[in-house]
């Protein structure tokens, strides 16, 4: 069974974090992986909830979080065809995190859900998710995403 997610208006915001840069033909991801650059935005977003909405809790979980995001821009850097520096990464996620605080809701909108979906699964996890995410090397992409 196919699994079908709706897109609301405030999960729009991951799009802006992702990395690429300019006009280019929309890829899709075909390795069965997943695409890289759509969960690279989604773990940013979620980055961001634990930041403003959770300071200080669930350390363990947190700790992860940030180690899966360093080692899927180590693989973002690697593997794309255009050069993408951590300093381009660090402006797309300083840019995207802006969004989601002018947004209004982030503690308790589409991100948080996200945030307390991963959470709930664990940081083992969330690490298993990630290994198996960058298990194959190639072209990081954001579709398919959701």
């Amino acid at each position: 069974m196919r699994k079908v997610s709706i897109i609301t208006p405030s999960l729009m915001l991951l799009q802006p974090m992702s990395p690429a840069i300019g006009d280019e033909v929309v890829q899709i991801d075909k390795s069965g992986k997943g695409a890289v650059l759509c969960m690279w935005g989604i773990y940013q977003a979620a980055s961001a909830v634990g930041l403003e909405c959770h300071k200080g809790e669930d350390a363990a979980f947190q700790n992860e979080l940030k180690r899966s995001l360093d080692r899927m821009d180590d693989f973002i850097i690697k593997n794309s065809k255009r050069p993408v520096s951590k300093a381009d990464l660090e402006s797309r996620r300083s840019e995207g995190l802006q969004q989601l605080r002018s947004s209004g809701n982030i503690c308790i909108g589409d991100a948080a859900k996200i945030y307390s979906a991963l959470q709930s699964a664990g940081a083992m996890n969330l690490e298993k998710q990630t290994t198996d995410l960058l298990s194959i090397p190639r072209e990081p992409v954001m579709n398919p995403c959701l």
